[in-house]
């Protein structure tokens, strides 16, 4: 079993979209099925975290990043031999060739 890492940056992801559905597109149900839905996701990587498929960017990157889709989102994580790291909660049209993960 993974041991999982969550980032302050995927904290910060988090909490803006949240704020957002809330409280600008005044969704409170929305921002709670959400946050949910992100429980579940990390959730099912935590059991495989090789069934995602890899981030491809132009950018160098330190690690071999992984994404699975949470609505419009991507949840952006790597991991090693007892590890996971979740990294980053990005919206799906973002460019993430100038985006720093």
């Amino acid at each position: 079993m993974y041991n999982i890492r969550i980032s302050e940056e995927f904290y910060n992801d988090v909490a803006d979209t949240v704020i957002y559905i809330s409280n600008i597109l005044y969704n409170v149900d929305a921002a709670k099925n959400f946050k949910s839905r992100i429980n579940d996701a990390i959730s099912k990587v935590a059991k495989n975290p090789k069934i995602n498929p890899q981030l491809k960017t132009n950018q160098i990157l330190e690690y071999e990043y992984r994404y699975v889709y949470v609505g419009n989102y991507y949840l952006i994580y790597h991991y090693d031999e007892e590890n996971i790291y979740i990294a980053r909660l990005i919206y799906s049209k973002r460019d993430f060739d100038n985006l720093r993960i």
